[in-house]
């Protein structure tokens, strides 16, 4: 929608705006604790002498007032403001009067300009917040460079949205878009019954649990599905089902394989007696054992470079061809420079003594 800015701005007046700007700068804590020392006197002449010379240095001025450098000079010129204040906005709100004549006029630089700028508070009737669609009082912000030139932000008093003039919503659309917004929540209610009965139907693909929590912000129209036994967590159920799908699928191939190989292993012994078969034991490695090289490592790193890859590569060699084949498959997916020299080292020394294709 399109409104007359400048119309609104010639009427408006600040008074209210800064009175409720006043309220609220002197619940300030930095400004209780100055009050609870001081009285008021010295914001009023603080003000006073500003417009009387605004070049002077804020911090001495501050300083001869008993005032805190925490509290900014330009919340003190608007909490109390005076009729050259208000002269000030006016003329910055007016598009006939140049920054440069404004600045001159005060002997105010533009950064002060810009800090003692302060917004419109405008009520239009029938003019609606695009977030909240409510029928909103509008604070008019921005840079009084772009405010010169007619280009404008509105904020919304209610929800703090900002937005530009053309994203504001008449009656009309401000309905249609409650309308909408109403059938996208029904919308989302009834999907969040399809997710809990989906939910019934997988396992988490991490650590194959059936219990799941639903967490479902309503407001926001999101929700989250979190395993109870591991924490893993998805925000939607189809990414939860497609790696479900995917574990399922790894699952059904390493049955599979372990199938078949059972199968060739009963092939081949089907013709052997017991005393022809040579059985090689392997050592099952344990979580703990996992664990305690880890600690080792840690703590065989403190050694010299070459003293400590002796070691290394020393206990490579006593591996076996599973611990082996395991050891490359973590450098694999470590990547760094060095572990994939020693990865290709542990392959050299794999094939050498292991001369089979690495079955995984």
């Amino acid at each position: 929608m399109v409104l007359d800015i400048q119309k609104y701005i010639n009427n408006c007046t600040f008074n209210e705006s800064l009175l409720e700007f006043r309220r609220k700068f002197l619940e300030l804590p930095r400004v209780k604790e100055h009050m609870n020392k001081y009285n008021e006197e010295g914001f009023y002449n603080f003000v006073e002498e500003f417009w009387n010379n605004p070049s002077v240095s804020m911090i001495k001025l501050k300083k001869k007032h008993g005032i805190p450098n925490t509290i900014s000079f330009s919340d003190i010129v608007k909490a109390y403001s005076n009729s050259t204040y208000i002269e000030f906005l006016n003329k910055c709100w007016d598009p006939g009067v140049g920054i440069d004549e404004i600045i001159r006029e005060y002997g105010i630089n533009y950064d002060k300009t810009e800090k003692l700028f302060f917004p419109l508070t405008l009520k239009v009737e029938n003019t609606f917040c695009p977030n909240c669609l409510e029928n909103s009082i509008f604070e008019i912000v921005g840079e009084i460079n772009r405010v010169k030139k007619g280009i404008y932000s509105f904020r919304c008093s209610r929800c703090f949205t900002l937005c530009n003039e053309n994203e504001l919503l008449d009656e009309t659309s401000a309905e249609l878009e409650k309308q909408e917004r109403a059938k996208k929540y029904n919308n989302f209610v009834s999907d969040m019954e399809y997710i809990k009965n989906k939910i019934s139907e997988v396992k988490c693909p991490n650590c194959q649990s059936e219990d799941f929590d639903l967490s479902v912000w309503k407001d926001e129209m999101t929700y989250e599905i979190t395993c109870k036994n591991c924490a893993f967590r998805w925000d939607n159920i189809e990414q939860l089902i497609e790696q479900f799908e995917n574990w399922k699928q790894r699952a059904a191939m390493m049955i599979a394989i372990r199938a078949r190989e059972k199968s060739l292993i009963e092939e081949k012994l089907k013709d052997k007696s017991i005393e022809n078969i040579n059985f090689v034991s392997e050592e099952i490695v344990t979580k703990e054992r996992c664990y305690g090289a880890i600690a080792h490592m840690i703590k065989e790193s403190g050694k010299g470079e070459h003293e400590w890859w002796c070691d290394v590569f020393n206990r490579i060699r006593s591996c076996n061809r599973p611990e082996l084949i395991l050891l490359i498959k973590i450098a694999e997916l470590c990547g760094s420079n060095l572990v994939i020299w020693c990865m290709n080292i542990m392959k050299k020394w794999l094939l050498r003594h292991w001369p089979l294709p690495l079955i995984e």
